[in-house]
C-alpha cells in the first residue's frame, strides 16, 4: 500500500492527483472532484442536484437504457452527485475493464443527455423524493434549523430544491451549471487500486483535457446567527422533533 499525492500539469494548470496503490484485489477506483461545484454553488434551488442526476441518465447518442446496457456488460460502475462543496464523479471497475471504464467516462463528458426527456425523468425523481420529505420531520426541523441560523446566505436556502424550484428548472439552466462548475482547473483526481502511478497520470491525461477552464471562486465563510429564536413548525406526528444551533468559533 502506497500514498502518494503529486500535482500533474494540464494546460495551464497543476490538478492535484491523490494516488493510493493497492493490489490485494484487481479493482480501480477513480473520483474526479470539482471544487466549488456543489449547493452553495448553484443559482437555483436544486439545480446542482438535477444535474448531477442527468449524467446518471447516460449520453444523449445511447440514452438512459442504452448506456447502462454498455456499463452493465462490462460491470463497470460510473456515478456523479453532489455535496454542499463540491461535485463528484465516482468510476470503478475491474482491474482489466478499467481503460473501458474510462473511456465511457470521456464518452459520458462529451455527450451529456441533454434531452428534455432525461430533464422530465430528473424532474420526476426529485419531485418524488422531495414529496417524500414531506413526512420525514428530522429533514423538516433540520431544514427549518438551518434556515434560521443560516438566513440570508446560500447556506439558509433549501439547497436540495421545493417542488417550485425543481419546475423551473430548464435544460439551458443544467448545461450552464455543469460548463461553468466543472473544469479542468478546479478538479481533484482521487484514484486507486491496482494501477501503477504512471497508469493513474495517463487515464487523468486522458480525461481532464475534454474539460473546459471555469472561474475559480472561494466559497465564503458563513456564521451562523447568534439571535435567540423559537420557531415552531406544526405537523401531524405524535413526536416532537427538536432541533437546536449556535454559533461555533472554528473555521477549517
Amino acid at each position: 500500500m502506497a500514498d502518494t499525492v503529486k500535482e500533474i500539469t494540464i494546460k495551464d494548470t497543476k490538478v492535484p492527483v491523490v494516488f493510493e496503490e493497492g493490489k490485494f484485489i484487481p479493482i480501480v477506483s477513480l473520483q474526479l472532484v470539482f471544487t466549488n461545484a456543489g449547493h452553495l454553488s448553484e443559482t437555483k434551488d436544486g439545480l446542482a442536484d438535477m444535474s448531477s442526476k442527468l449524467f446518471n441518465e447516460g449520453t444523449k447518442k445511447d440514452g438512459s437504457v442504452g448506456f447502462a446496457e454498455k456499463l452493465d456488460a462490462h460491470a463497470v460502475d460510473i456515478s456523479a452527485h453532489v455535496g454542499r462543496e463540491s461535485f463528484v464523479f465516482e468510476v470503478s471497475s475491474l482491474k482489466s475493464e478499467f481503460p473501458y471504464a474510462v473511456e465511457r467516462l470521456r464518452e459520458l463528458l462529451k455527450d451529456p443527455n441533454y434531452t428534455q426527456k432525461a430533464l422530465e425523468q430528473v424532474k420526476r425523481q426529485k419531485i418524488g423524493w422531495l414529496t417524500q420529505k414531506k413526512s420525514d420531520f428530522d429533514y423538516i426541523a433540520a431544514t427549518k434549523l438551518r434556515e434560521e441560523l443560516f438566513k440570508g446566505t446560500p447556506l439558509g436556502r433549501p439547497y436540495d430544491g421545493t417542488v417550485k424550484s425543481v419546475k423551473s428548472v430548464t435544460l439551458d439552466d443544467i448545461e450552464n451549471f455543469i460548463s461553468s462548475h466543472l473544469g479542468y482547473d478546479n478538479a481533484i483526481v482521487v484514484i486507486g487500486g491496482d494501477l501503477s502511478l504512471e497508469d493513474a497520470e495517463k487515464y487523468t491525461h486522458e480525461i481532464l483535457p475534454l474539460l473546459p477552464k471555469v472561474k475559480r471562486e472561494q466559497i465564503k465563510y458563513f456564521t451562523a446567527s447568534d439571535k435567540k429564536e423559537t420557531v415552531i413548525t406544526p405537523e401531524d406526528t405524535q413526536q416532537a422533533y427538536i432541533y437546536f444551533g449556535a454559533p461555533f468559533n472554528y473555521s477549517y
